[in-house]
């Protein structure tokens, strides 16, 4: 994580600061976009078996990804092998959160009078073309972000390092708490058509997210976030899929260059005949840029049905599938990282 610099949350922020730098983790087609219809009831939980308990797994693991991936570079984006993006959504919304609280007081809008509501918009052209607009509101104009101050960021086609940006997000502010070591923000975050395009493809959300985050301003350089939510729709390569009543916590060590990851929820989509949920006994962690070294993940389905994903340094994982769910494996398989993803 390399965004614990970044520009302050004011209603007339800078978008060059607020976004060039972090700008790669995110694409994607045009503007703000239609909201999605009304989703769907979720589907009955999958039976895993013999049959599906591989694939389930990927498909629970790459959920996990478009959340966590702290694997990928610096700027938050992944690159898949075949040179499309991933999302790593708790990032790329920490990068904006930083560069909309990190400031000097006073900076968050410009009239001073405090009994009066503050809101203004900023328009950014972007390197390769289209533009970012940032609307923040200042609810009682005290140059600091507050309870019920805001901010929506919308990309416009917004093309930069070989990726286009796409669709919007807002943040409503529950709490901000600024200090000398250290920033915690709590923030509701709402996801309308945000999109990632690079070599073809493209990877979208939308959805709620609330996050606590605290980022540290001096060495050790650390990011601890926690997040919820009810409803997030993700699609990646052409798959979608959805987290509903998640939760999960990232840590980031920037200085050290580790993170670690764990994340709950159900999950339901293309590539799964029915729904799963998603648990980390064991959180899933390792180098910044690196694949990870530990953790474990599992998958359960209809009748306690499982399959548990744990890493395996420094090759892969090993799958383990209890099908009758008596909570003994019946079966399991080892995978390289390249495996794993080609399921």
């Amino acid at each position: 994580m390399t965004d614990h610099v970044s520009a302050p949350f004011r209603a007339r922020t800078p978008a060059a600061l607020l976004l060039i730098g972090t700008l790669a983790a995110c694409g994607g087609g045009g503007g703000g976009g239609d909201s999605a219809p009304a989703p769907a009831p979720a589907p009955a939980p999958v039976q895993i078996s013999s049959a599906n308990s591989n694939t389930t797994a990927a498909r629970g693991y790459e959920t996990a990804n478009a959340l966590f991936d702290a694997s990928s570079a610096a700027s938050g984006q992944l690159k898949s092998a075949t040179g499309g993006p991933r999302l790593d959504l708790v990032r790329f919304s920490l990068a904006r959160l930083q560069a909309l609280t990190t400031g000097q007081p006073g900076s968050f809008a410009g009239s001073g009078v405090a009994s009066e509501k503050a809101t203004s918009s900023e328009s950014l052209q972007c390197p390769g073309g289209g533009s970012i607009s940032v609307t923040a509101t200042d609810q009682n104009d005290n140059g600091r972000a507050d309870a019920g101050d805001a901010a929506t960021i919308a990309f416009n086609a917004c093309v930069a390092e070989g990726t286009t940006v796409g669709g919007s997000m807002m943040f409503e502010f529950l709490s901000f708490a600024g200090g000398a070591a250290a920033d915690t923000s709590s923030v509701r975050a709402t996801f309308t058509n945000l999109t990632v395009s690079a070599a073809g493809q493209t990877s979208s959300a939308s959805g709620d997210m609330t996050l606590l985050a605290t980022v540290s301003k001096v060495s050790p350089f650390t990011a601890d976030v926690t997040l919820s939510g009810s409803r997030l729709a993700l699609t990646e390569g052409g798959e979608s899929r959805t987290l509903t009543g998640y939760s999960g916590r990232l840590l980031i060590d920037d200085t050290r260059r580790t993170y670690s990851y764990t994340v709950s929820g159900g999950v339901s989509g293309s590539g799964l005949p029915g729904s799963i949920t998603l648990t980390t006994p064991t959180a899933i962690s390792g180098p910044l840029a690196g694949d990870p070294t530990a953790g474990r993940l599992i998958v359960t389905g209809a009748a306690n049905s499982q399959v548990s994903l744990t890493v395996i340094p420094p090759t892969g994982v090993v799958l383990a599938l209890d099908a009758n769910g008596d909570g003994t494996p019946e079966s399991q398989q080892s995978l390289t990282w390249a495996q794993l993803e080609a399921l």
